[in-house]
């Protein structure tokens, strides 16, 4: 039996330090053990939101953003590709939250409903959520997915709200912070799907979504440099949030690579 777990527990641990190799480059596994210590610290003393905020600029910032569009009266929200998500950090108010991914590593907290599945097909009736929303989903589909997608989330949200990177800018900062991490040795798949894909184009998200209201976030300038920071082991623990404070005043100047759209169903 002994033999068997150890066996299981070698296992695992070789396929997750496989998995840093690729993702982290050779800086993650040289400071694992470090940026794994740094880690649990900051677990310790903060909550995960004030995390985010020291070392994922981005993420804090398209969350913190998205969630102030959802209300007291969006008490049923389904969140579409929100594996690791950080949505329920940030509300105030009570609420049902539902998440649909097709990560089959994600370990949801009690306080919300985990389903497996991709989300081309929902199961749930016409305006079932107060609330539907996607953030940083919607480019890593193809074009010919996409409108199929988001008819889907209309239909069953009586609001929707995305957050996308978006346009030519948002492309070419993707190239650039591609070119940074290759240049540390890590591969960034996710960064290498908006290049396959495309990101949606400005005009493409008012087809998709009529009468919208959106957005603009993040400074290009401002998004490449955090997030560059938050790919190193140790530096990217602590660095980006402090540095952002720095560059904060920048941060609502063009050009900006994030957008927000907001979108009402009119017959609600």
């Amino acid at each position: 039996m002994n033999k068997i777990s150890s066996s299981h527990i070698f296992t695992k641990f070789s396929s997750r330090l496989k998995v840093i190799a690729i993702e982290r480059g050779v800086l993650g596994i040289l400071f694992l053990p470090f940026d794994f210590l740094l880690n649990r610290i900051l677990e310790i003393f903060f909550s995960k939101k004030k995390i985010l905020s020291i070392n994922a600029v981005d993420v804090y910032q398209r969350y913190s953003t998205i969630a102030q569009l959802i209300t007291s009266d969006d008490k049923k929200i389904l969140e579409i590709g929100g594996a690791n998500t950080a949505l329920y950090e940030f509300l105030t108010h009570k609420y049902t939250l539902t998440i649909i991914d097709i990560n089959k590593n994600y370990n949801p907290p009690s306080n919300l409903h985990y389903i497996l599945k991709n989300t081309d097909k929902l199961n749930y009736v016409d305006n079932q959520f107060d609330c539907v929303l996607s953030v940083a989903m919607l480019e890593h589909l193809s074009l010919e997915q996409r409108q199929k997608f988001i008819n889907e989330w209309k239909r069953v949200g009586k609001k929707v709200l995305v957050y996308v990177p978006f346009g030519k800018d948002g492309e070419k900062y993707d190239r650039q912070l591609l070119k940074l991490r290759k240049f540390i040795g890590m591969y960034d798949k996710w960064t290498e799907e908006h290049i396959k894909y495309g990101l949606p184009r400005l005009d493409e998200l008012r087809i998709y979504f009529p009468n919208a209201k959106i957005t603009f976030l993040q400074n290009a300038n401002v998004w490449l440099i955090t997030t560059f920071l938050s790919s190193l082991p140790i530096i990217g623990r602590i660095f980006p949030g402090l540095v952002y404070i720095f560059l904060k005043n920048k941060d609502n100047n063009e050009p900006f690579i994030g957008c927000i759209v907001e979108w009402k169903n009119p017959h609600n």
